[in-house]
């Protein structure tokens, strides 16, 4: 239906922003090796899509698997099980979630994926963050960079829960 065809968009767009950054950051950093990009250039690239995200190419990643999931929701998705019984609301919602077991089980994906991205480009998981900070950190355009641009998607924090 419309809807699935809808997270197949949204799969090609992920896939079109991951291959979009991996060119355009090869390009800059090409760019810098034979001296095209000018002496003034940034040693990060912030230009394309990396205008946009710290890390398009996760924003990219992500769109892709979390479309997949999307999409194959529907056809893992069972009615609730009928071998727990009673009336009461949490035995309806534990039967309801062990008829969709697979679907809870597919979304481990995303959400690990999600988790191991955002860890990554916060630095809660890696020291990228603290290796960025450390090359670029005394030049006032990556701090403005940094400070402005969102790690992953544009208008949201890494971690959405975060405070």
């Amino acid at each position: 239906g419309i809807v699935g065809k809808a997270w197949v968009g949204v799969f090609a767009a992920g896939f079109v922003i991951e291959g979009m950054a991996d060119v355009q950051k090869l390009a800059y950093k090409n760019g810098l090796k034979d001296g095209s990009l000018g002496p003034d250039a940034p040693l990060w690239c912030g230009t394309g899509v990396w205008e946009y995200s710290q890390h398009p190419n996760y924003a990219g990643n992500l769109m892709m698997w979390g479309s997949v999931f999307m999409i194959s929701a529907p056809a893992l998705m069972r009615g609730p099980d009928a071998s727990v019984g009673g009336k009461s609301m949490p035995m309806r919602a534990l039967s309801l979630v062990r008829g969709n077991r697979a679907v809870l089980a597919a979304a481990v994906g995303p959400i690990f994926l999600w988790t191991l991205l955002s860890g990554q480009a916060t630095g809660a998981l890696t020291d990228a963050a603290e290796s960025a900070e450390a090359r670029y950190g005394s030049d006032p355009a990556w701090q403005n960079y940094r400070e402005t641009t969102p790690p992953i998607f544009p208008g949201l924090p890494a971690n959405p829960w975060a405070k």
